[in-house]
């Protein structure tokens, strides 16, 4: 027997970090099974390039080019959201920021620039959208994690504690639902994308073996 496909046909989502590599794909996914999309990232032309394809196919979406690192720019991009589709049914926040340095070089702006991003940025899409989850009782959350947070990865010292406190405040937000219908879950994508150039096979295991021989 076939698997039936998941459709979200009834569901608005908003993709963070969406105008290229894995939010761009799971913008194009959730548009190809129904869904009403919200494209959002900075690069304004990039953005609406995915919202072109995505119409081209026959499907919904529009581009919203703003950075969720501040509060006005998470809460704008609910606001488009609502103003175009009604409401908000799901949010997946994949935006985020990887510098790939070692940590003695890493430097406090780039710390702060990625906590923002990665971290802050989460957080304030979230709260935008959090009280048309509880209004309607219902909701989805996808939060966007690594396994560089979880196992560690030379060069990537501050980008795997942002996606570490990412997985915790997935998990206590998670446990606020339970007499509701709303989910809120974290993926620990692998994938070669943009800001994961290391993530190429053996370069890590080269970029360690470099950076231990620094030390006695």
């Amino acid at each position: 027997m076939a698997q039936q496909e998941m459709r979200f046909d009834d569901d608005v989502v908003i993709v963070t970090g969406a105008a290229r590599g894995l939010g761009r794909e799971y913008a194009l996914a959730f548009a190809a099974r129904g869904a009403k999309v919200v494209v959002n990232g900075l690069d304004a032309a990039a953005t609406q390039a995915v919202v072109d394809e995505i119409r081209a196919a026959g499907g919904s979406a529009i581009a919203h080019a703003r950075s969720v690192a501040d509060e006005e720019g998470a809460k704008s991009t609910v606001a488009a959201a609502v103003s175009a589709f009604g409401t908000v049914t799901v949010l997946v926040n994949n935006a985020g920021i990887m510098d790939n340095t070692p940590f003695a070089d890493v430097t406090v702006e780039q710390w702060k620039r990625m906590e923002a991003v990665t971290l802050d940025g989460t957080y304030y899409m979230a709260d935008a959208v959090w009280p048309i989850f509880l209004a309607n009782r219902y909701g989805r959350m996808i939060n966007t994690t690594s396994n560089v947070g979880y196992v560690g990865m030379p060069t990537a010292v501050p980008y795997g504690a942002m996606k570490m406190g990412v997985a915790g405040f997935t998990k206590g937000l998670a446990h606020e639902t339970a007499d509701l219908d709303i989910r809120v879950n974290a993926i620990a994508p692998l994938a070669v994308t943009p800001i994961q150039p290391r993530c190429l096979p053996g370069q890590g295991r080269r970029d360690h073996r470099r950076l231990a021989g620094r030390h006695p």
